[in-house]
This record gives C-alpha cells, structure tokens and sequence, in this order.
C-alpha cells in the first residue's frame, strides 16, 4: 500500500491519509480542518480522483471540515461510500462544550447530501479494497465524556503489513480498546490525537510498531505555539510521546512542510 500523509495547509493541527492499495482502489481517512481542500483535492487526484471508501474517525473539525468543503464544491471527484459515526446533536450538547457541539452539528448538516453513499461504521465490520483489509476496532463510547474518545479505530492490512489508525483515541478509550483483548500489534500506527493527549505509552507498546505517521504541524511538535516556546509540562505533550518512541525505535514519519508518501513494500519515504 501506498500511505500519503497530508501536511497542514492552514496553522491549525489537522489530520488527513489517502491510501491506495496495490491494485489501484483508493481509502481515504478524514481530510483535515479547513484551508487543506485544495491539499486534499490533488492528492486524491494523484491517485486517480476517484476513493472507494472514506471513513471519518471522528466528527471534529481538523478532521472533516476539508472533507465538507471539498465535497461540496464543484468537483470532479467521485466517491463510493463515505462511513463515519452517528452520534447525535443531543450527546453533543450535553457536553457544554460550545465548540465541540458545534463541529459534531456541522457534520450531522453536512450527512443528509451525502445520504445516498453515507452509512454508519460499526465496530466488528469489515471492508475488503483489492488484497487490502480494513476492520474495524472500536465503537463510539458515549459514556467516556470525551469527544475524542469517540473515535473510531481501524486495522489496515496488505501483504502482511500492517497499520492501526487512532484518529484522537483518548487514553481511556485506548485502556478499553486494549482489554478487549484485540491483537493490536502493527508494523505501523498513526499517532493519536496529532501526537499529544492521545493514548498511553502502554498502548504503543502493544502495538509495537516500527514506523509512526505524525498529523502534527512543526509548533506542536516542538511544543510551542505561536513561536513561544512552552516548556514540556505544560499544555502539550507531544516531547513526551516523541520519547516513547524512541525507546521503542521506531521510524517517525513527520509532514511539517509538505504531504509524505510511504510505500510499505519498499519501505521508501518520499515527498508527495
């Protein structure tokens, strides 16, 4: 498979894969905030302009909002399934989250013009695109009052190798996810929650991977913001995670300054 990282096109943290497997079918997973439509257009252009199926992990606005955008503009690209989950306006609301309730409506508004290729994803189904498997690993967890824990989690594998997609799983859900008893192990994982505030290091270490895909711009990388430098025990964690992953020796796949492909047969990373 053919693993394209988006990079962020806007200050914002955004997340956005478009995958294409050996036989030429297409899954593209969220898209990012907005300002990454037109990112998001040519690569799904590159790989021939036309995605088999799109999954949504979680309905924030890094994640889709691009997605909407592009989608809803006059474009020549064509999709087959779009899968995401249902989670109502109400559940939203009752986390007296103003901003989160707003990105989960923004996404219920959008659902209804996609109606006829949109459908709900469910842990345990199953998808098969060429010699390509996708499973997936998690349902919504509406008691964790968490938005981010409500991500779906899924399984890629091709020709034995393999890849976990996270989106924002929270440590919670991620501590869940583990005692279902799910083999997690994985040649490659993409790095929950951009990276900081996802999931343990006990889950990396489950996983076990030997490559790690960052949806991470460069500032929350180096844990700054705006140029201002802040030091590790404040508000992001992203130093921490980096060292988890050093210790597990891994390969970090980074896209600060521009989308990465990686080509999990030759193992080649390359600029895109």
């Amino acid at each position: 498979m053919k693993i394209i990282q988006q990079t962020n096109m806007t200050y914002k943290q955004s997340m956005g894969y478009v995958i294409q497997t050996k036989s030429g079918h297409v899954l593209a997973v969220d898209g990012g905030a907005i300002g990454n439509e037109d990112e998001l257009e040519r690569i799904i252009k590159s790989v021939g302009g036309h995605v088999d199926l799109w999954l949504i992990t979680h309905p924030h606005d890094d994640h889709h909002d691009s997605v909407i955008a592009l989608l809803s503009r006059n474009t020549d690209i064509t999709v087959d399934r779009i899968g995401s989950s249902i989670i109502s306006n109400e559940w939203g609301e009752s986390l007296n989250n103003a901003v989160d309730a707003r990105e989960l409506a923004d996404w219920n508004e959008f659902v209804p013009s996609i109606k006829d290729k949109h459908f709900e994803i469910k842990e345990g189904q199953s998808f098969q695109l060429g010699s390509m498997r996708i499973d997936v690993l998690s349902d919504t967890n509406p008691d964790l009052l968490n938005f981010n824990d409500q991500s779906r989690v899924f399984r890629l594998s091709e020709d034995g190798f393999t890849m976990l997609i996270l989106g924002d799983l929270g440590s919670e859900a991620g501590r869940r996810l583990m005692a279902k008893g799910y083999d997690l192990r994985a040649d490659a994982v993409q790095m929950a929650h951009h990276g900081q505030g996802g999931v343990d290091e006990a889950f990396y270490q489950a996983v076990n991977p030997k490559y790690c895909f960052w949806p991470t711009p460069l500032w929350l990388w180096v844990n700054s913001y705006a140029g201002v430098v802040i030091p590790d025990s404040a508000r992001f964690k992203t130093p921490e995670t980096i060292e988890w992953t050093r210790k597990l020796g891994v390969v970090n796949i980074v896209s600060f300054t521009h989308s990465t492909s990686f080509d999990s047969e030759t193992k080649k990373i390359d600029k895109y």
